[in-house]
């Protein structure tokens, strides 16, 4: 994606959230990006980022074996 259309999305307020997830943090909220000496605000924490929520939810149950998941399979001891 270039920064022209990250650009137009906030415009026409079509991007309403942004986050990464790795194995440290799991899921972690984007409040701006930087470009050009600019900050770019995205408005994730402001709609209550339900699409974050939803994915962080998903894979702590995955992590915790709350659902099953071929990523994490149970081992019986």
């Amino acid at each position: 994606m270039s920064w022209f259309s990250l650009l137009k999305l906030l415009k026409f307020k079509k991007l309403l959230e942004a986050f990464g997830s790795g194995t440290a943090c799991v899921v972690c909220p984007i409040e701006a990006f930087v470009y050009k000496d600019t900050k770019i605000k995205i408005p994730t924490m402001d709609n209550g980022a339900p699409i974050m929520s939803r994915f962080g939810k998903e894979l702590n149950d995955i992590q915790y074996g709350r659902v099953e998941h071929k990523w994490a399979p149970v081992i019986a001891s």
